[in-house]
């Protein structure tokens, strides 16, 4: 069995471990369980671009002979894989050495690097949903209002120096005080809604909502898209939101309207609008289009009853 492994060396864990130290551990691994593989270190920003050169999109499988792709990252990086693979029939594999890792808790793969190898080198196939909006594909969830805001501007306290929490805790204390409301257009199937939200989230399947540090999904097959708006607007409203999803004590049906949907299209009055995809915090031109690809990605998973 022959695989391509792609690492991102910037993966949370990758990061900690040394990238050279995790590659030559990774190799060892894939030998002892019998897997071919060529391991690849790729900048985020490069991953997709890396496997369209090495797999071939269409059906007839890998020019370069491979019959797996192998993303080691953390949700981003896994998105930027199924961004190329999701429609191609090609099985993506995951080692989850991002920080989070929640596209991979949802699949109930094994979080350690042993354990992954082994199931990438054993396991079976199964089709997932995908979600997309205007082309850009997302596998856990999208969201407007201050999540993408406060994504970005954690990012930006992290390039001048501060530590990944203390810059988490410095962006949430400016967002929370500038607290972004746009004011959006929601058309759906027999459903239009206009608000403003500090909170729009569209999710690849349904979230168990009890906190949002523990949201899961039970299923990634239902062939539906999830959104979620939340109820009230103003600063007192979202911070009381948020001592609920702290405390696990989120209700959506009190604290959020939720639909269950194929597509939903979403308009701003503003020429550009900040959009988070799978953590991530991107910019798009409205309206937004989004919609699920029902069975578009094959993963790699455990054979049922195993883990």
């Amino acid at each position: 069995m022959k695989a391509l492994i792609v690492l991102n060396p910037r993966g949370g864990k990758l990061a900690k471990l040394g990238i050279d130290w995790a590659r030559q551990q990774i190799a060892a691994r894939c030998a002892a369980n019998n897997l071919d593989a060529t391991i690849a270190v790729v900048p985020d920003g490069g991953i997709a671009d890396r496997i369209k050169s090495e797999i071939a999109a269409g059906p007839e499988g890998a020019r370069s002979g491979f019959d797996r792709v192998v993303i080691g990252g953390g949700d981003g990086s896994v998105r930027a894989a199924a961004s190329v693979l999701a429609g191609s029939g090609i099985p993506l594999g995951i080692l989850p050495v991002g920080t989070l890792n929640h596209f991979a808790r949802d699949l109930g793969l094994p979080l350690d690097l042993e354990g992954a190898v082994r199931l990438i080198a054993s396991g079976r196939d199964r089709l997932v949903d995908v979600g997309e909006v205007n082309g850009r594909v997302f596998l856990n969830n999208s969201s407007l209002g201050i999540y993408p805001d406060l994504v970005a501007e954690r990012d930006r306290y992290r390039r001048h120096g501060p530590a990944r929490w203390f810059a988490a805790a410095l962006a949430l204390c400016r967002v929370v005080w500038w607290l972004p409301r746009p004011r959006v257009r929601v058309l759906a199937p027999g459903w239009e809604a206009v608000r403003r939200t500090t909170c729009l989230f569209i999710a690849n399947n349904m979230y168990q909502l009890d906190a949002f540090a523990d949201a899961t999904r039970l299923r990634l097959d239902t062939g539906k898209l999830c959104l979620y708006i939340a109820n009230r607007e103003s600063r007192l409203a979202f911070l009381v939101l948020a001592i609920r999803a702290l405390l696990g004590r989120l209700k959506p049906e009190r604290d959020f309207i939720q639909a269950s949907l194929e597509w939903v299209e979403i308009s701003v009055r503003r020429r550009r609008v900040r959009v988070a995809l799978d953590g991530e915090s991107l910019v798009f031109r409205p309206p937004l289009h989004y919609r699920i690809r029902p069975g578009a990605l094959r993963v790699i998973v455990a054979e049922p009853g195993l883990s």
